[in-house]
């Protein structure tokens, strides 16, 4: 994927780190158990990416993401966890951070819920959502 917008829908593309060198891709649905995968962007190397087992009290917690942005340094990422607090809801919007020796996303702070993030705004500062209700809205990072 030459220009890495991904292909298909908002949520079905790969998050691309801001410096190219990393994708993430969720790899869930069909047999095998939901997984996040990071790979350097030269095919080289690879692995699975875990969510801290310290946010597994939160009732999203999940390793089903369904869409990724990063933040302009590479330390944060905004994710769609597959889940809802009703059936068909909407996802909640988590910033987790990046500890990248380890390999898991910790953090894990919920800033709302929403249908799905289009892109940045402002890198760093605010971006694009739409919202439960169908609306694109601007939402400013906390």
């Amino acid at each position: 994927d030459v220009d890495k917008s991904g292909t298909g829908s908002i949520d079905d593309r790969p998050a691309w780190t801001p410096d190219g060198e990393y994708v993430v891709l969720s790899h869930w649905g069909g047999p095998t158990p939901p997984r996040i995968v990071m790979a350097r962007a030269d095919g080289s190397a690879s692995w699975d990416l875990a969510l801290d087992e310290s946010l597994s009290s939160n009732w999203w917690y999940t390793p089903s993401i369904s869409g990724m942005l990063w933040f302009p340094g590479g330390t944060q990422v905004l994710g769609l966890p597959a889940a809802s607090l009703e059936m068909g809801g909407p996802p909640p919007l988590i910033l987790f951070t990046l500890d990248m020796a380890a390999h898991t996303l910790g953090g894990g702070t919920q800033l709302g819920t929403v249908n799905a993030f289009v892109d940045w705004d402002v890198p760093g500062e605010s971006f694009w959502v739409l919202t439960a209700e169908g609306e694109i809205e601007r939402t400013t990072v906390p």
